[in-house]
């Protein structure tokens, strides 16, 4: 038996609803979705076979069950209602920033695809690039690792060549250039939302706002089609944005990957040169 337990503290309004859809609770379905999806995100250049054999054999399918499981415990949680739009008037209840939690780790048998140390290394990743529950792909729900059962673990300062280090673990295809992370992948890449590019921005202690001003700011001053094509939308349907933001402890430094834009609509009013200017004034205040 191979287990891991971390130490978790919230760094932004956390929504995560538990069963009954409205009570914020953390629960280890969220957690395993998140590390499913990143863990996806990392590989677009596998085969589609090889990319479900592994997904399968990693975190399960129809005919096997996961290889790990994760258990969550609260240390110290408090509940209250935040907005998880600023610029908009209404609240929602929430985990609130500070809040402590464990989130344990468990490998009955490792596989030649997945041990301990991956397990460990996906999600500080994630946390970093990007968190738990709504509005993740805005800066909420960031959180951060205080500390880990593990005697050789050590805290990183998040930079880019700590995550770089982090993404290649699982992916050989990704290199620094230019203070960011690309990806160099030469052959031909899956039809779904692979990471194509990281940054980091500087400190921002009003960060939240921020983002929440430059949302409002571009949606207002560009056609309601090529924004919502470019920057996602829950307008008939919900098509998830393909740039995440996510905020780091301390410095308030936000976390900005770019991912493959897979069109819910048309295509043809996909606008990179708006998704550039968001992330050009988040990470340039």
């Amino acid at each position: 038996m191979q287990s891991i337990t971390f130490e978790c503290e919230v760094i932004t309004p956390m929504f995560l609803a538990g069963a009954d859809g409205i009570t914020p609770e953390l629960r280890p379905p969220s957690i395993k979705g998140a590390l499913r999806f990143w863990w996806r995100a990392l590989n677009g250049h596998l085969p589609l076979s090889e990319l479900k054999k592994q997904e399968g054999e990693i975190f399960g399918d129809t005919s096997q069950r996961s290889k790990f499981s994760i258990t969550t415990k609260e240390i110290s949680i408090q509940l209250s209602k935040e907005k998880p739009v600023l610029h908009k008037r209404y609240v929602v209840p929430c985990i609130m920033p500070k809040s402590r939690f464990e989130v344990a780790f468990r490998i009955p048998v490792r596989n030649k695809y997945w041990d301990i140390e991956k397990c460990a290394n996906l999600f500080e990743l994630v946390i970093i690039l990007g968190g738990f529950g709504k509005r993740v792909r805005r800066g909420m729900g960031s959180i951060d690792i205080i500390s880990t059962s593990n005697p050789n673990w050590q805290k990183q300062n998040n930079t880019i060549d700590h995550i770089l280090k982090l993404v290649s673990v699982f992916s050989n295809h990704y290199m620094v250039k230019e203070e960011a992370i690309y990806n160099n992948y030469s052959g031909g890449m899956q039809y779904f939302p692979w990471i194509s590019q990281i940054e980091m921005g500087e400190h921002n202690a009003d960060i939240l706002e921020d983002i929440s001003n430059i949302t409002h700011n571009l949606h207002a001053n560009n056609s309601q089609n090529v924004y919502e094509a470019s920057l996602g939308h829950a307008n008939r349907g919900r098509f998830a944005s393909p740039i995440y933001v996510s905020v780091t402890k301390g410095s308030l430094k936000p976390v900005i990957t770019s991912l493959n834009t897979i069109p819910d609509r048309s295509g043809r009013d996909i606008s990179l040169r708006l998704q550039q200017e968001f992330k050009d004034r988040i990470l340039n205040p």
